[in-house]
């Protein structure tokens, strides 16, 4: 777990990649693209804990049309920087058969998470599946 005094020193060396203008614009871009594909399907946004909190809270602000929030939480890292296997901590808790969902979460990595988590809606009977992520991590 990360101590106060280590989450200020990452805070105090780390470089700003966007600032919140930047970020603002492209949470604006993404609530109107998704209201293009599926306004009008009842979605359920998925909320990947802990990570998608905040994107997923300022997404849902944006949407214009009825949407239902739920969370889920799996994770490789358990509180490290490196993966490990995919530990389910809570599947969500709405009934996924036959709804169009919509998984949120801040940093695509690897995908191996994220991967697991859109077979994991499609094995429930999710009509339609689609992922939503701020930002994609480059290797």
């Amino acid at each position: 777990m990360t101590t106060p005094d280590e989450a200020w020193r990452v805070l105090d060396s780390a470089d700003r990649l966007y600032d919140q203008a930047s970020v603002e614009a492209a949470l604006d871009r993404l609530a109107d693209e998704i209201g293009a594909r599926v306004g009008d399907q009842d979605p359920l946004l998925l909320c990947v804990m802990t990570g998608g909190l905040v994107p997923a809270a300022e997404l849902f602000t944006r949407l214009q049309f009825p949407v239902q929030l739920d969370y889920l939480h799996a994770t490789r890292y358990r509180g490290g920087t490196r993966g490990h296997d995919l530990q389910w901590i809570c599947p969500p808790s709405q009934p996924l058969k036959d709804r169009t969902v919509l998984v949120v979460d801040d940093i695509l990595d690897e995908g191996l998470t994220l991967a697991a988590i859109l077979e994991y809606c499609r094995e429930q009977g999710a009509r339609a599946v689609y992922s939503v992520v701020l930002v994609e991590k480059l290797h």
